[in-house]
């Protein structure tokens, strides 16, 4: 990659910043350190690398999506992750949210179910110097057992009015952990 190209990452990912995450109420000075100084070029996809900092949910394998750069943002300071905190994030995913994590808490426990998902965010976490990570390849809600308690916990919304399934209300409670708190400008 040219410098050219780097200084134009470089640029986006603060427009991005400026333009997009904080307009949006994000306005916790962690969260919005920790966006602006990730390379999110690093893990998306190579043929959508020109579009990692459009106000995009980008594709990823197995039919998933990387979410927009304001969702993920509004995630992350909903979450108000601490640096003595323990993650653990359902759903590894292009690695990230998980990169994000890792730079606001102590320590993440990411768990995904597809074993590429979990191999290539290992490579792209090592590539970006993010070591306070645990990836697993298991399904979290049959055959995973965090064998500790979280601080925090990042896993899929269960929409409002239903209850979770008998077996994410068992890993809640393994976790010990409440719901994310609510900020404002996050459902």
């Amino acid at each position: 990659m040219s410098n050219a190209e780097l200084m134009d990452f470089e640029r986006a990912r603060r427009n991005m910043v400026e333009n997009q995450v904080r307009p949006s109420d994000v306005l916790d000075s962690r969260v919005l350190e920790v966006i602006a100084g990730l390379p999110r070029e690093s893990f998306v996809l190579p043929p959508y690398h020109a579009l990692a900092y459009a106000d995009l949910a980008l594709p990823i394998a197995h039919g998933g999506t990387m979410l927009k750069p304001i969702v993920e943002g509004r995630i992350l300071q909903s979450l108000d992750v601490q640096p003595n905190e323990e993650v653990l994030e359902i759903g590894t995913g292009s690695g990230y949210l998980t990169a994000c994590l890792a730079k606001l808490g102590k320590h993440v426990v990411s768990v995904d179910r597809q074993a590429d998902f979990v191999e290539t965010a290992r490579a792209r976490l090592r590539s970006v110097g993010i070591e306070n990570i645990e990836l697993v390849n298991a399904d979290a809600l049959r055959d995973f057992d965090p064998g500790r308690r979280a601080s925090v916990r990042n896993r899929p919304c269960i929409p409002r009015g239903r209850r979770a399934a008998p077996s994410i209300q068992s890993l809640n409670n393994h976790c010990g952990v409440a719901d994310a708190p609510k900020k404002k400008g996050f459902r």
